[in-house]
């Protein structure tokens, strides 16, 4: 038995608790084993539980109440700081900065993520593989036709029967590892291998062997002695230059440091609340008007200077490049330092007359601030800080914007080229969640067409293309890989604009399905001729990037002579091959025409 107020154990017949004091209440009927066992077991849970919430209650009355109270408030500032830290830090930014330090903050950002794009592309798609003594590439390409496709292929090439021609293949092996390049090659129709090729080359010993691994097994070689001496030099000469080349931290550090200072040294800078809209989205946001001036343009080219003239990361990396293409070059006597004693020297006379340059202007302003005004900017900024639009005009006529505004994970997205009174626009909308995108957009050309008769211009649009995009990935491309699907088709606008009668119903009906999968290793590209939901024609590009393949020189036949290139051609057989052919499924009429042309080829080389 327990005590029902403190769960404390209790013997029969006792009346009162002699933990807390609590009157028992008696329960009536004879506890069994089991619930004995049971009630035990409940004591035990009850009692350690309760030493807990004691201890813990303890420590909280010892807390000043007025401080728990504080303690929670902030734990609720907190909270809320994190869940919207962009649009608070943005906004503290904008109420302690001048405009035109508010305008450089946000075009900063926009910098260190545009030089951290730009770094990780230049890794991925040139210093990886930049190793090219140890790389290997192998290209896969096949085409896939529909029934309809290959009967239509067969009725224009002449054959009965267009099926063998449903599946045709391309592949493609090249290797560089060390001196030695490799390569492997062979073509399929349907599930049978018509025939393959490969050779080896050693650059370092000057000389290649080849053969058809259907026809003979013998190689065929040639020598490139002579040449070695020169190839091994170019080789060299590569080996250096790719040594040359600045690393991703260091490209990423010199693009952010000097695109922050440009931006840092342009004034008239004007902001106003606006808001943009696109279709059925609209977005609040701040709009900063940038005006640049020719006296702009003289305060960055000075700040840019002075920043050079100090940086020890350009100035080194300059000079080694410069010294280390002219000993490519064969320039064995070139002092480092010296040239970049003389590279500095360069930079402070360009600073000086920069210097110049800033204060004629500075004496020549003209009281029409507009006077020398060379290029207005204009740039929408988010409640996070963050470009939503961007919109340059040059002589009172915009050449570019953009406008991109979001609304609960939905945008639209307008983008707009512009030249002589004619107009490319990129026009859509769509979801993005993530990193993913997905939407429908449109390509228009707006022109003006010149009436003689009335003397009057007019403007007029055509949209002709339909684009559908489905989980573009948008955090990829920054890193130099695109992977997607994307979907292209004539607009019935365009269509009907061109006037194309029966072919241009018959083209209305196909689209472009192009599906896109990259990275590192390579990727695949999936080109699909759709007629309406239907696959017409596929073709399917796939790439491997990988570490260079051992391979060395074979034996075989060297050519000095004529003669040599005739022994080896009688070693081919072509029983082999033309029954590759016959298994594949090509028409009777397409094999026997190849079978006639090697038959004559042996007949020639009995001659001999």
């Amino acid at each position: 038995m327990v005590c029902r107020n403190c769960g404390n154990p209790l013997e029969d017949g006792v009346k009162f608790c002699t933990k807390c004091g609590q009157r028992v209440e008696m329960v009536a009927g004879a506890n069994t084993e089991a619930t004995g066992q049971v009630q035990n077991a409940f004591t035990e849970a009850t009692m350690e539980v309760r030493e807990t919430m004691e201890g813990v209650s303890e420590k909280v009355k010892k807390f000043p109440k007025g401080l728990l109270i504080a303690v929670a408030a902030i734990a609720v500032v907190l909270v809320v700081v994190l869940v919207n830290f962009k649009s608070i830090s943005n906004t503290v930014n904008k109420l302690v900065s001048s405009e035109d330090k508010y305008y450089a903050s946000v075009e900063k950002k926009e910098i260190k993520e545009m030089a951290s794009n730009v770094a990780d592309i230049y890794e991925n798609s040139i210093l990886e593989y930049s190793d090219y003594n140890n790389l290997s590439v192998d290209y896969g390409l096949e085409v896939e036709l529909s029934e309809d496709a290959y009967e239509m292929l067969a009725a224009a090439i002449g054959a009965d029967d267009g099926e063998p021609f449903s599946k045709m293949a391309i592949d493609f092996f090249l290797s560089f590892k060390g001196d030695v390049i490799s390569a492997d090659a062979s073509a399929t129709l349907g599930k049978t291998e018509l025939i393959s090729v490969n050779g080896v080359a050693d650059l370092k010993k000057g000389e290649a062997y080849g053969t058809i691994e259907d026809l003979t097994s013998k190689y065929i070689g040639i020598s490139f002695e002579e040449y070695t001496d020169m190839i091994s030099e170019v080789m060299e000469q590569g080996d250096e230059f790719i040594k040359l080349l600045p690393d991703k931290k260091t490209v990423k550090s010199l693009l952010n440091r000097y695109m922050a200072v440009a931006v840092e040294n342009i004034e008239g800078i004007t902001e106003e609340k606006d808001t943009i809209k696109v279709g059925d989205i609209e977005q609040k946001c701040t709009a900063i008007r940038v005006r640049i001036k020719e006296k702009d343009l003289k305060n960055i080219a000075v700040a840019v200077l002075e920043e050079a003239k100090d940086d020890k990361e350009l100035i080194s990396l300059v000079s080694d490049f410069a010294v280390g293409i002219a000993k490519i070059g064969g320039e064995e006597e070139v002092d480092a330092k010296e040239f970049e004693e003389m590279f500095v020297e360069e930079i402070e006379a360009a600073l000086e007359s920069a210097k110049e340059a800033e204060e004629d202007s500075d004496d020549e302003e003209s009281d029409d601030e507009d006077s020398d005004e060379i290029m207005v900017m204009n740039v929408w900024v988010n409640g996070k800080g963050e470009v939503i639009g961007r919109e340059i005009i040059i002589d009172d006529e915009t050449l570019f914007v953009y406008k991109m505004p979001e609304k609960g994970g939905k945008f639209a997205f307008k983008a707009v080229i512009s030249s002589d009174g004619e107009e490319v626009i990129l026009d859509g909308e769509g979801k993005k969640s993530s990193s993913s995108l997905s939407g429908e957009f449109s390509l228009e050309m707006k022109t003006q067409e010149y009436d003689w008769e009335t003397e009057t211009t007019t403007e007029k649009t055509v949209k002709f293309i339909d684009i559908a995009v489905d989980k573009f990935d948008t955090k990829k491309i920054k890193e130099g890989y695109t992977n997607g699907s994307f979907t292209f088709k004539l607009s019935d606008e365009f269509i009907e604009e061109a006037d194309a009668g029966l072919a241009g119903a018959i083209i209305g009906d196909y689209q472009i399905k192009c599906d896109i999968k990259s990275g590192k290793d390579g990727g695949t590209v999936v080109l699909s001729l759709m007629d309406k939901e239907e696959m017409f024609a596929k073709l399917t590009v796939d790439t491997k990037i990988g570490s260079g393949k051992s391979a060395s020189l074979p034996k075989g036949i060297l050519v000095e002579d004529e003669e040599d290139i005739i022994e080896w051609a009688k070693t081919l057989e072509f029983d082999k091959f033309i029954k590759k052919l016959e298994k594949s499924g090509l028409p009777e009429e397409i094999v026997e025409q190849i079978e006639e042309a090697c038959e004559e080829l042996e007949d020639e080389l009995s001659n001999y």
